[in-house]
């Protein structure tokens, strides 16, 4: 009690109020930065999402079955390295991450690697190889009549 005293009477401003209570003001040291957070989050979206591997109903985006968060994550340090900005540790980004309803699709089915090949391929090298496309997806359709 004598202590409380003390420390209230050291407190005491001149015109006998109390000075205000400074706990509690300072910022967090791990407080992610808000240009960080955005810098981050344009990171997460930035990926091609497809959302038609599921039902109509479904509100759930999916990347590419060769990613996971690890490697996301990865090329995202990678990315503030080269913008000299502090990256947000793995927990953050997966944390983040989950906000999004992003999922990785792994196929069900055996898929063909001529199809997975030209989805793969840019809009030129599609172009340039249509015609060939187009006769194996016949040959699927007429294998599948059988």
């Amino acid at each position: 009690m004598d202590a409380f005293i003390r420390c209230s009477l050291k407190k005491r401003t001149p015109t006998g109020i109390l000075e205000k209570d400074k706990r509690g003001k300072h910022v967090p040291a791990n407080k992610l930065v808000a240009e960080n957070d955005t810098f981050m989050r344009h990171h997460i979206t930035s990926f091609k999402m497809e959302s038609h591997y599921c039902r109509k109903k479904s509100t759930k985006k999916y990347l590419d079955s060769a990613l996971n968060i690890t490697i996301m994550h990865r090329m995202y340090v990678d990315l503030c390295s080269a913008s000299s900005r502090k990256p947000v540790s793995l927990e953050k980004y997966r944390l983040v991450f989950n906000e999004y309803n992003l999922g990785f699709f792994k196929p069900k089915k055996d898929q063909c690697k001529r199809c997975l090949v030209q989805r793969s391929r840019s809009e030129d090298e599609q172009k340039q190889y249509e015609v060939e496309f187009n006769k194996h997806l016949e040959r699927k359709e007429s294998a599948r009549k059988c």
